[in-house]
């Protein structure tokens, strides 16, 4: 083997060892942050049409993860997530005259992720690409008043559906020492839809194309 041979596979190594610096291993994370609601009501009784028009209020989310890194980039993981949004306002169907509500929509996650790391060598940070698959537990229950004349009111019990959930995101990743990194992530999770229980009437309210934008911030622990 000649000396520009022995300087190509030397390259070569080293290359190697850069793209691949993170030992396989086990880690766990935590996350917190705020969530963006998108979504639809619909109202469940006989006439669709008379449905209010609440919206959902920006909430809070929280996230418990733990998986194991592959050491070449890769890393397979399963997280459990918890967010929180508030129902309400003031809504000009519904009764047939104005009306205001009180309730909330709860989701609960847990995804089964596959999650990429990109290592730049100009930099200590570490971007890196997230996808998963799994289910959600959404819970919804909503007070109407009614505000006009002839006001009524409803109560529409609390209920919890399971659906089917997908996720997106993208993240940077700073390592604080060789263990502890700290993390800024955007997801988009879809949530599928969350009905509420009957009224008195046994009409219900439902939040179809239900879905969430995340920005957290956290710490992931390699053991």
């Amino acid at each position: 083997m000649n000396k520009t041979q022995l300087i190509l596979m030397s390259a070569i190594v080293a290359g190697a060892q850069t793209a691949n610096a993170d030992e396989p291993g086990w880690y766990g994370s935590l996350n917190l942050g705020l969530a963006i609601p998108e979504g639809s009501l619909i109202y469940g009784g006989d006439d669709p049409g008379r449905g209010p028009d609440y919206d959902l209020e920006n909430g809070g989310v929280a996230g418990l993860g733990g998986g194991y890194g592959f050491g070449n980039g890769l890393r397979l993981e399963g997280e459990l997530r918890y967010r929180a949004f508030d129902a309400g306002g003031i809504s000009h169907a519904g009764f047939g005259a104005p009306s205001s509500a009180d309730g909330s929509v709860t989701s609960t996650t847990f995804m089964a992720n596959l999650v990429y790391d990109f290592i730049l060598e100009s930099t200590k940070l570490r971007p890196y690409l997230k996808g998963g698959i799994g289910a959600a537990w959404n819970e919804a229950d909503v007070d109407e008043l009614g505000m006009g004349p002839s006001a009524g009111w409803g109560v529409y019990s609390s209920a919890t559906d399971t659906e089917f959930a997908w996720s997106l995101g993208a993240g940077l990743a700073y390592p604080i020492d060789e263990r502890l990194s700290l993390t800024a992530e955007y997801q988009y999770v879809d949530l599928g839809s969350a009905e509420t229980g009957g009224d008195i009437n046994g009409q219900s309210m439902r939040f179809d194309d239900l879905g969430s934008h995340e920005m957290t911030l956290g710490l992931r622990y390699t053991f």
